[in-house]
């Protein structure tokens, strides 16, 4: 049996619409991130991983929903990581990346 390829979609996906325990702390996001959430179990032969950070949660969070699976980071304080040019989300999510082994990494932003 083959593994199903992957793809590791990093966006600002608005995590706190599909599980409420992740506080929302307000920001705006691309309202067609979530049609895409919504179309992407239609193709079976592929293992969707979502990669993105938010401002109300302390720790790293994993969930699974819509048979895709989503990672969510902590957030640093906007005018730190601007700063910084967000050098430490990169960092993070260049060591997660490394370990998902992703075949695909698709990489959205504002």
């Amino acid at each position: 049996m083959s593994k199903k390829p992957i793809i590791a979609i990093l966006a600002d996906y608005p995590v706190w619409r599909i599980n409420p325990s992740i506080r929302h702390k307000g920001w705006h996001y691309a309202v067609w991130l979530e049609s895409l959430y919504e179309s992407l179990p239609h193709m079976g032969q592929y293992e969707i991983h979502w990669i993105t950070t938010c401002r109300g949660i302390c720790r790293r969070c994993d969930f699974q929903s819509n048979s895709q699976f989503f990672h969510v980071f902590p957030a640093f304080s906007l005018s730190l990581s601007g700063l910084t040019h967000f050098v430490w989300d990169r960092i993070r999510i260049g060591m997660f990346l490394k370990k998902l082994r992703p075949d695909v990494v698709h990489a959205w932003g504002t």
